[in-house]
Parts: structure tokens; C-alpha cells; sequence
């Protein structure tokens, strides 16, 4: 039986992805996320909902995606955009903005 996952107070049960049989890790779900937002990327602004429901498809659940996206938006791998909804994006690099090393 898989460890229940803590979430704000509510007890989550790892879920297992059902094509192969076995758990996703959070790092597994991460790269999963990024992929999917990178892929994305210029074609689609991926609303959260979005990212949620194709993670599900997955074998993830709701609370396991926003806990991902949560340690992806908190590491600066992705950004909450607001034009226009809000949506998930790789954070852009303006050409004013690039370090000089």
C-alpha cells in the first residue's frame, strides 16, 4: 500500500500510474509538468486546470499536480502569467534583461 501523501492537513494516497503499473514520483510528475508546459510553449497558454486534468490523465492526482507546480513555480522553473487568465509559462528572458558574464 502506498504512503499517504500530506496536503494542507488532508491525506492523500500516492497513486499509481496505471499503464505501468507503478507510483510516479514527485521529480517523475515535475519533469512531466515542465514537458508538457515547454511543449506548449508559444502555441498554447496552459491554464493550471489544463496542466491538472492532462496530469490526471497520467496516473497523478489533483493535490499531486498542484504540489508540483508548486515546487516548480517556487523554483523558478516556471511563472504564473495574468494577461489575459491566469496561465503557466516557461519565465521569459528579455534581451535587456540577459546577464553579461
Amino acid at each position: 500500500m502506498p504512503a499517504p501523501v500530506r496536503d494542507r492537513g488532508r491525506s492523500f494516497m500516492m497513486t499509481y500510474n496505471l499503464m505501468e503499473g507503478n507510483k510516479m514520483t514527485e521529480e517523475e510528475l515535475q519533469n512531466k509538468v515542465y514537458a508538457l508546459v515547454e511543449k506548449s510553449q508559444g502555441k498554447k497558454k496552459l491554464k493550471p486546470k489544463d496542466i491538472s486534468n492532462a496530469m490526471e490523465t497520467e496516473g497523478a492526482t489533483q493535490a499531486e499536480t498542484k504540489a508540483a507546480l508548486r515546487v516548480l513555480i517556487d523554483g523558478g522553473k516556471l511563472v504564473y502569467s495574468y494577461f489575459g487568465g491566469t496561465a503557466v509559462e516557461i519565465p521569459h528572458t528579455e534581451g535587456s534583461a540577459n546577464p553579461q558574464t
